[in-house]
């Protein structure tokens, strides 16, 4: 993305978890969230080699 002049500062694994008026809206427990990010976007990071400052948020 950066050499198209885009740079991504935040991913994040959910948008407005607790917003009930989102639809079609999906809701990961904390312990979702880090199996996924543990087992799946952790490692599709690192073989991107996409450079991120990561952060969690807790209930």
């Amino acid at each position: 993305m950066q050499k198209h002049g885009i740079s991504i500062n935040a991913v994040t694994v959910q948008n407005e978890p607790e917003h009930g008026g989102n639809n079609p809206s999906m809701n990961m427990e904390a312990s979702e969230q880090n199996e996924f990010i543990k087992k799946h976007l952790g490692p599709a990071f690192c073989r991107s080699r996409f450079e991120s400052k990561n952060s969690a948020l807790g209930p």
